[in-house]
């Protein structure tokens, strides 16, 4: 008994719950309808007073010669417009009717929430001005959107493309043309895609041809490579898969990845490789690049042409900068300055450093006091360390024969490096020498500034130390001459008679 009370209790609450539910619909639908009567009558109002305009018109007018708009076609035209349907009598539902206002009085403005082409899918919805068409928008096809086609009357979009758009632009003899879908062309004179998803931003005679490829502007270029871009310029061409030409002249990017950034017909060959800019520089390795200057090319795989003029980088790795450098073997780095006009600088070995600098080589160790660095001049063989008085602070004098004792006692070997086995080199251990004479800032090295100043010392402490000698030669050889004499003058001479 218990249990059928609470059962029927339960029901009566949920029937209750839906007829709350169902007198909340009843009065929003109710209000709805009242909106929309209230509507109509604000149409009908306006309908009256559009009628009893005309006909005042129409009296007034009747002499004027004008060509005016009909009472029934003004009327049917605003009823259509305001969503009524109007249509003639004898209209079928495919057949456009009405018209509101004429060439001679046209509208001021138009306001509605909605305008409406023929609704059979094909037939296009065009806005004209004049008499020309500036815009046409073309129904879409199930989950495809339609087209939008803006600008000139003869701007395109071919074949059975959908979701295409056309900004503007365009002229009789050069029109724009989307030729697929999801296509976009902004504006510009005789531009062109020619696959899906592909752009043109403007610009004259550009042509987006490869699937999601960009042409930004400029004239007469082309992206033809899928994912290409040409950014602008003037007859560049980026074919290769995701290549890109960023603007200049003449320019192609056909290597998978590559770029021209721009320039003067420049080529960025090989995948991944890069040109910089320049004139007539190309980059046909793989990961090749070409930063710039005139006539240059990085063949090798991974090589790079810095800039300059008329460089080589064939060897794989290598590296080259200046003017006639030639890096054919791997890992070469090759630079040269700019008098070499003629002669082509290279090295036969891999993997060396070779420079020619016809005023020589300065490197500097510190930015911040002094010039502190060594140099090599014209025609030098060797290094020079800057030793000049004005560089010098904290000068002590030297003791030149404690150096030579402690020179002396040094042990000196020779002996080859680890890494240089077959290769024999002669003098004391770094260490050692470090403790003896406190110079230089290691004692994993010796500088060839202290090693020669040890040894100018360790001259002047010996010649000192002859000179000493000489001295005490001097002397004694004068005592023999004085006890010769002394003696001589003692001793009688002895005679034959005796």
């Amino acid at each position: 008994m218990i249990n059928e009370t609470r059962s029927s209790s339960t029901a009566e609450s949920s029937l209750n719950e839906r007829l709350e539910r169902l007198e909340s619909i009843i009065e929003s639908q109710q209000e709805t309808i009242e909106k929309l009567e209230d509507r109509n009558e604000t149409q009908q109002e306006t309908i009256e007073k559009l009628e009893k305009e005309t006909d005042e018109r129409t009296n007034r007018d009747d002499s004027s010669g004008f060509s005016l708009v009909s009472r029934r076609s003004a009327l049917a035209g605003i009823a259509g417009l305001a969503g009524l349907g109007a249509m003639s009598s004898s209209a079928s539902a495919a057949t456009p009717q009405g018209q509101v206002g004429t060439a001679d009085r046209p509208l001021n403005a138009l306001y509605a929430q909605q305008l409406q082409g023929v609704p059979d899918g094909e037939t296009p919805f065009d806005v004209l001005v004049g008499s020309e068409r500036a815009l046409r928008f073309t129904a879409g096809d199930g989950g495809d959107a339609g087209n939008v086609i803006a600008g000139h009357s003869t701007n395109s979009v071919d074949g059975d493309g959908f979701g295409a758009t056309i900004g503007g632009g365009g002229e009789s003899l050069a029109p724009n043309t989307v030729s697929g879908s999801y296509s976009t062309i902004g504006g510009g004179l005789g531009n062109e895609t020619g696959d899906e998803q592909a752009t043109v931003g403007g610009g004259s005679d550009n042509v987006a041809s490869g699937g999601s490829s960009t042409v930004g502007g400029g004239e007469h270029n082309e992206a033809s490579g899928n994912r290409s871009t040409v950014a602008g310029g003037d007859v560049n061409e980026a074919s290769g898969s995701r290549s890109t030409v960023g603007g200049g002249f003449q320019n192609t990017a056909d290597g998978t990845r590559s770029t021209v950034s721009g320039g003067d017909q420049n080529q960025a060959g090989g995948t991944n490789a890069f040109v910089g800019g320049g004139e007539k520089n190309e980059a046909s390795a793989w990961n090749a690049t070409v930063g710039g200057g005139y006539e240059n090319t990085a063949s090798g795989q991974h090589s790079t042409v810095l800039g300059g003029r008329n460089n080589t980088a064939d060897g794989t790795y290598s590296v080259v900068a200046g003017r006639n450098a030639n890096a054919s073997r791997p890992g070469q780095f090759v630079f040269t300055d700019s008098h070499t006009e003629t002669e082509n600088h290279s090295t036969g070995i891999a993997n060396r450093f070779y420079c020619m600098f016809q005023n020589g080589y300065y490197f500097r160790t510190d930015s911040v006091e002094g010039n502190a660095g060594v140099w090599m001049g014209n025609g030098d063989t060797s290094w020079s360390a800057i030793s000049s008085a004005e560089s010098k602070t904290n000068i002590t004098p030297v003791d030149a024969k404690a150096v030579l004792e402690k020179v002396a006692n040094l042990e000196l070997s020779t002996w080859s490096y680890n890494w240089q086995t077959d290769t024999r080199h002669m003098g004391p251990m770094a260490g050692e020498f470090f403790e003896a004479f406190g110079l230089g800032g290691s004692d994993e090295g010796i500088q060839t500034i202290d090693a020669d100043g040890v040894l100018f010392a360790a001259v002047q402490g010996l010649a000192a130390e002859l000179a000493d000698r000489d001295e005490r030669i001097d002397d004694l050889e004068s005592r023999v001459e004085e006890l010769e004499r002394d003696e001589a003058v003692a001793t009688p001479e002895v005679t034959a008679d005796d």
